[in-house]
């Protein structure tokens, strides 16, 4: 990376030294998000969600799930290629 770019890069400094931020992409997919749900249950941690328009349609009830388990859910595109 060169110095212009670097001076542009700004850290955000809303974020603790120790934080992660999770994001997942292209699902919903059973059963693999199903697993990742659970699991980000049992840590108590929350993740974003990019998702593809057309695996949402087909398990709306993974997308409803993520919603309420306070997780961030955002569109990634209208189908994966």
């Amino acid at each position: 990376m060169n110095r212009a770019m670097k001076r542009r890069i700004k850290p955000n400094s809303q974020m603790a030294d120790y934080e992660v931020v999770l994001t997942f992409d292209d699902g919903p997919r059973p059963p693999n998000t199903d697993k990742v749900l659970a699991a980000l249950a049992q840590e108590c941690a929350r993740a974003t969600f990019f998702l593809v328009g057309r695996s949402s349609a087909e398990f709306p009830e993974l997308v409803r799930r993520m919603a309420a388990q306070g997780h961030t859910v955002a569109h990634h595109s209208c189908r994966s290629t």
